[in-house]
């Protein structure tokens, strides 16, 4: 790689890909559907990598109409800043050499 071709500022995502968040989301979000809805972690799969607009069609088409979105996510966001208060997410594996 040339010393133009070296990248002058990287812009990275920090949830999931700095931070292995996706491990306690998955986690929060199954605890909160199986006290309503009974957890499917099929359901929750689908969901990850895609936009909240689609989110929420995949957990309403899968959940079916019962499915309440906020309030389900204001709990799992709930249960996700219990965790964080108390344990610190880890960072994902390589990330510090990556930015070293």
């Amino acid at each position: 790689m040339t010393r133009a071709e070296i990248p002058l500022a990287m812009t990275f995502d920090f949830d999931g890909t700095i931070l292995e968040s996706e491990k306690l989301a998955r986690r929060c979000f199954l605890a909160t559907c199986n006290e309503v809805y009974g957890a499917d972690v099929a359901i929750y799969n689908r969901c990850v990598g895609t936009s909240q607009v689609h989110t929420d069609g995949i957990k309403r088409a899968g959940f079916g109409p019962k499915f309440l979105f906020e309030a389900t996510l204001a709990h799992s966001a709930h249960l996700d800043e219990q965790e964080i208060a108390t344990t610190p997410i880890a960072l994902k594996e390589g990330i510090s050499d990556l930015l070293a």
